[in-house]
């Protein structure tokens, strides 16, 4: 027979009511039809011919497969694979001085031709090198032979890279990790720029908070151990805490590993007897987005720059580089860690205990009048006063000095001392601020000008402000 056609397979997607299947090249016997049902996980299997039927066998034309899977008609997301293969001998002999039968010569150059389209269909799900680069093939067998030898991955999902004109093995990174190019043109994992909820990168971002909008992470005491564990985290309140890590050399953003829980955290075996001025200081640990829990006697350190401390267990955040560092006796590694609050105990138990603002900031209530002798507010930024800003806000709530009830001043208190009157000055620790004791509080008049007149204290009002900013 004459092929007018070069195909020898025909693939039909499933549609929930096809039964019959087409095929429009030559199949000269039953033994040369393979009929493929591939599932929706693309899982192929060569059906038996009891499970199917067929006609058309030896037409030029083609013919029908019936068939369906498990009585029904497959299913969208399913194949049906019809391909015809011919074996690649040839058994027959044409003796010499012998008969001469043409349709068995003409059927034997069919084959011939089958066979060779068979290859090429076969070839055709490969990819082909350039006819232009002869050298490919060559290089690409050498590569495969080269990479066996190498045995270079080991692990699942290891990845094959190019490093200084060597082939390397890339471990496989971390879960929410991408491919990237450093700015040294090395393919790394990198992790995603993620700002923080409100810019602060080094934080406890969110959590638990009191109907005043403070953290209430920590409870206050436990009876009779030296473990705890945080309260009222949740799904609708998730402990979540920001790492930073520097900025990407591939792209200059910033680096920040976030953590998150739902649930409650423990800190297990606190030290005994650390005062409220020496407590345990408390952290979290952050990999792939799990917080692990960790502890430490020695308050964290936080400079602008400089050679982060190699001391066992105690933790250096470089401020300039937006980077944490812990030391391990001997070199201080970078780490994903953050400060989450402090805990002072007796010989048993927990005794007070200070969970960290979030997201390093820190506004107090509004309190009714002013004083002189002196007051504080506890901030809980966790870091030195020098560190962060603090505002010392006074709020009008009668008319005074000529200022409108609802104006404020923000630190524009004087003592009033007549003309040595002074700006009130702060005082703080690392969790409290405030101003000291003052003859009086005073303020320029609105709109004479005049300095350092006193105010009446009971009508004004006066807040706290602190705010780490990084």
């Amino acid at each position: 027979m004459a092929l007018s056609t070069t195909a020898n397979k025909v693939i039909f997607n499933g549609n929930g009511s096809a039964t019959v299947f087409p095929f429009t090249f030559p199949i000269p016997a039953a033994s040369y039809l393979s009929v493929i049902y591939t599932d929706d996980a693309d899982v192929e299997t060569t059906l038996s011919p009891s499970e199917y039927t067929v006609t058309g066998i030896g037409s030029a034309s083609g013919g029908n497969v019936t068939y369906t899977r498990s009585g029904s008609a497959i299913a969208s997301g399913t194949k049906l694979t019809i391909v015809r293969t011919v074996p690649y001998t040839q058994l027959t002999v044409l003796s010499n001085q012998g008969g001469y039968y043409p349709e068995i010569v003409e059927g034997r150059f069919d084959l011939v031709y089958m066979a060779l389209q068979q290859l090429a269909e076969i070839v055709g799900r490969y990819t082909v090198s350039s006819i232009s680069d002869p050298t490919t093939e060559q290089s690409n067998y050498a590569l495969i032979q080269a990479l066996q030898q190498m045995d270079l991955l080991t692990t699942d999902a290891d990845l094959l890279t190019r490093v200084s004109g060597a082939y390397a093995r890339l471990a496989r990174g971390n879960p929410g990790q991408y491919l990237g190019v450093s700015g040294g043109g090395a393919l790394q994992w990198q992790t995603p720029s993620s700002l923080s909820f409100s810019g602060v990168r080094q934080t406890v971002s969110a959590g638990p908070v009191t109907t005043a909008g403070l953290p209430s992470l920590l409870p206050s005491t436990t009876t009779a151990t030296l473990n705890m564990t945080s309260q009222n985290v949740s799904s609708t309140y998730p402990l979540v805490a920001t790492a930073a890590g520097g900025w990407s050399n591939a792209t200059g953003a910033p680096v920040d590993t976030i953590g998150y829980s739902t649930t409650n955290l423990t800190w297990t075996g606190l030290t005994a007897s650390r005062a409220a001025a020496t407590p345990n200081f408390l952290y979290v640990t952050i990999s792939g987005g799990v917080m692990t829990t960790g502890k430490t006697l020695l308050a964290p350190i936080y400079q602008w720059g400089g050679t982060p401390s190699t001391t066992s267990g105690q933790f250096t955040f470089n401020i300039s580089e937006m980077r944490g560092y812990l030391g391990n006796g001997t070199t201080a590694p970078q780490v994903n860690l953050v400060f989450v609050g402090e805990a002072a105990t007796d010989g048993s138990a927990v005794i007070s205990t200070v969970a960290y603002a979030y997201n390093g900031r820190y506004a107090s209530d509004w309190t009714a009048t002013l004083t002189n002798s002196g007051t504080t507010a506890p901030c809980n930024i966790g870091a030195e006063p020098s560190l962060y800003l603090t505002k010392y806000v006074v709020k009008c709530t009668t008319t005074d000095l000529n200022y409108a009830v609802g104006e404020m001043l923000v630190n524009g208190v004087f003592t009033a001392s007549t003309n040595s009157s002074q700006v009130v000055p702060y005082v703080g620790t690392r969790n409290v601020i405030g101003i000291p004791v003052v003859a009086n509080q005073a303020a320029i008049n609105k709109t004479s000008g005049a300095l350092t007149v006193a105010f009446t204290s009971a009508n004004w009002s006066y807040k706290f402000v602190a705010e780490r900013g990084w």
